[in-house]
């Protein structure tokens, strides 16, 4: 992909264009990516994807679920199930409110977690580190407002 200069003309169509084509060719490489691991790791791309969401994030709640990973209810509930009754993940009571109830990973889920992310974890360390510091937290402020 072509990317424009950008400069003091970033919001120009042409610019919006390449970053959103780059967002989604990004996305998809790095799904890919985690969908082969899981595979090796006898997991369906989109349980892995829950699982790492869960390691990422723990005591995230099926809400938090939906948002991060764009998924509904009907199509989380069998990837919750499977990774619980696989072992992999556990709901517990939050501590800042008995009522609800978070995800979290167990030891054999932890695991497993992290060599599904580590099929993408060199290529972001690698972005991250060749853009720079300032480069990367302006890209997570962009994630952050773009992602609900």
């Amino acid at each position: 992909m072509r990317l424009p200069a950008v400069g003091r003309l970033f919001l120009r169509e042409e610019t919006l264009k390449a970053g959103f084509l780059g967002l989604m060719g990004a996305g998809r490489r790095l799904e890919d990516r985690i969908a082969a691991r899981a595979q090796e790791e006898g997991l369906t791309p989109s349980a892995a994807l829950v699982l790492i969401a869960v390691w990422a994030e723990p005591g995230i709640d099926r809400k938090g679920l939906e948002r991060w990973l764009a998924r509904t209810r009907p199509t989380l509930a069998p990837l919750i199930a499977e990774l619980t009754a696989a072992g992999l993940i556990e709901k517990r009571m939050l501590p800042s409110d008995r009522r609800r109830r978070g995800f979290h990973v167990t030891t054999a889920g932890a695991d497993r977690a992290e060599r599904c992310f580590a099929a993408v974890s060199h290529l972001l360390r690698q972005a991250f580190r060749e853009e720079g510091e300032e480069a990367v937290a302006g890209f997570l402020a962009l994630l952050k407002r773009l992602a609900p």
